[in-house]
């Protein structure tokens, strides 16, 4: 399969940049629902844009739907394999559904494309010590509590 076509260097169409930042917004007021609606309001040709789906992710990590968020962000690292914020999202989904060793391995995976994040060595520790088992995993758990609630506050979802 071919990797999806995110669009030429002219500018993003008006009404794409206008539903993604409401989607956005919404999401940043913990209106899951209706940032979800948004996206489904965008036109089909759009909705394959890595910025598209990493916010599905991250929504559905709030859900607490783990299974569709780890299904949706592994699928998409395949097409978008440079976008970093995808495997912090993507991680998050798979630490809490399949275990630490499967998240770290993604974690690790994007490594070359999250160096620039912020948070970024905060993760990579924690999913280190957790799938070493250095019996900090309480510690963890709440550290993980917290990448959540910076992932969410944090990440700007570029054009």
């Amino acid at each position: 399969m071919s990797r999806p076509q995110t669009g030429d260097a002219s500018p993003p169409d008006p009404d794409f940049v206008r539903t993604l930042n409401a989607a956005q917004g919404f999401f940043q007021l913990g209106m899951w629902n209706e940032s979800w609606n948004e996206l489904e309001a965008l036109a089909l040709e759009t909705r394959h844009r890595p910025q598209v789906i990493l916010l599905r992710v991250m929504i559905y990590n709030n859900l607490n739907r783990w299974e569709e968020a780890s299904i949706v962000g592994q699928g998409a690292l395949r097409y978008y394999p440079d976008f970093g914020a995808l495997y912090v999202a993507t991680a998050y989904a798979l630490r809490h559904h399949s275990g630490p060793a499967e998240a770290k391995a993604v974690i690790a995976a994007g490594e070359p494309y999250l160096e620039q994040e912020a948070i970024f060595d905060f993760i990579l520790a924690c999913y280190y010590d957790c799938a070493l088992g250095q019996g900090w995993q309480i510690r963890c758990v709440v550290g993980h509590d917290f990448c959540l609630r910076e992932l969410n506050s944090s990440v700007t979802i570029h054009l």
